[in-house]
């Protein structure tokens, strides 16, 4: 692409969206080539026709195991960078930022497969080198959540539930992150080293970053391909308040498991209450994430079937986006809608004032 580019002397570059495609693809040509090693490595020493060092055998495995959460997690920030400036109908902050932060993604992301393995005998300098080199990627993140949020700052945002999502998206990268820069400290390792944490990590940011982001864009994605509007936006509201609080439960429940010091995988623990209960607490978060999921899949059936039409067509991507954005706004909430209860709650606040100004002038 770049070099047909170049053939006619345009100086057009490659969209924001399209960058971050491209990081992906590397990302798993790159993290899926210790994985395969790894597996070869195994067959290879199984069948008698080479030896097996085992240390090196797992870091390439885990080459894959930390680059596959930005795999998943790049589609995301894509999503992001899509959606928030045409929902703020604002061009993009920095786009250079926005680039330089996709190439050192790349970067980061696949060669800190060891502080997966800080139990292991390496020496201390290479566990302190790859503590460091973990801690850099937080320096892209840091870039494109202020890129984000310049690009928003001072804009005048709908809440609807694209807004919401792709919203949840952006809070819940930097939640579900924190968890994770404390697990690449050598330190709070040894305490959390395989236990149930480290799912705890990769759950939220699964469930509070990355499928966030891909309910962001089926929500728009949905009526512009089928031509119809959702059934209901109230059941879609109904979905992400059952989702966000069933999920928060999981992960409160596995965070709290792996400060206990479950291992992960365990199959079998102690009926101690310090276990027993997040794993309830986990497992009734999942119903309540499962059952709003089921409610959003029977909202899609019935929008595929008797969702009014869409008429989307003729729009650029941001109308129609912004179009569909307007059917899925904020549900009213007993007769009111949200802006009306808060201008009740304010006229209320100011009889109140108007009461004891009036007392104060008596006596």
């Amino acid at each position: 692409y770049h070099f047909y580019l170049a053939s006619k002397t345009t100086k057009e570059k490659l969209p924001i969206f399209t960058v971050y495609a491209l990081m992906t693809a590397l990302m798993i040509a790159i993290g899926w080539s210790g994985e395969a090693a790894a597996n070869t490595w195994d067959l290879l020493a199984i069948a008698g026709i080479t030896g097996m060092n085992v240390i090196a055998n797992q870091i390439a495995f885990w080459i894959l195991g930390h680059s596959i959460v930005y795999i998943v997690w790049m589609p995301a920030i894509a999503s992001m960078y899509y959606l928030i400036p045409l929902l703020v109908n604002k061009p993009l902050y920095s786009d250079k930022m926005a680039r330089i932060a996709a190439l050192m993604y790349l970067i980061f992301s696949n060669n800190v497969p060891i502080h997966h393995l800080y139990m292991v005998n390496f020496p201390v300098s290479v566990k302190v080198m790859q503590e460091v080199l973990t801690y850099a990627v937080v320096v892209p993140s840091m870039l494109t959540f202020f890129n984000l949020w310049a690009t928003v700052k001072g804009a005048s945002v709908k809440i609807n539930l694209i807004s919401m999502w792709i919203s949840i998206s952006f809070a819940g990268a930097i939640a579900a992150g924190v968890t994770g820069i404390s697990n690449a400290n050598i330190a709070f390792d040894s305490i959390i080293h395989n236990t149930m944490w480290v799912p705890g990590h990769f759950h939220a940011m699964i469930f509070y970053s990355i499928v966030p982001a891909g309910f962001a864009t089926l929500y728009y994605m949905v009526p512009m391909l089928t031509g119809r509007m959702w059934f209901s936006s109230k059941i879609g509201w109904l979905h992400m308040v059952g989702y966000m609080i069933g999920t928060t439960m999981v992960v409160y429940g596995f965070d709290a498991l792996g400060l206990a010091g479950l291992t992960r995988r365990a199959e079998v623990f102690p009926r101690t209450p310090v276990y027993v209960t997040p794993e309830i607490i986990s497992a009734l978060g999942a119903l309540i994430a499962d059952a709003a999921t089921l409610a959003w899949l029977g909202n899609l059936v019935l929008t595929l079937l008797k969702g009014r039409t869409a008429n989307l067509e003729g729009l650029s991507m941001g109308e129609a986006i912004n179009t569909v954005a307007l059917q899925l706004g904020a549900p009213e909430l007993s007769g009111f809608s949200a802006p009306s209860v808060i201008g009740l709650i304010r006229a209320e606040e100011n009889k109140i004032r108007s009461f004891f100004t009036k007392a104060k002038m008596i006596k």
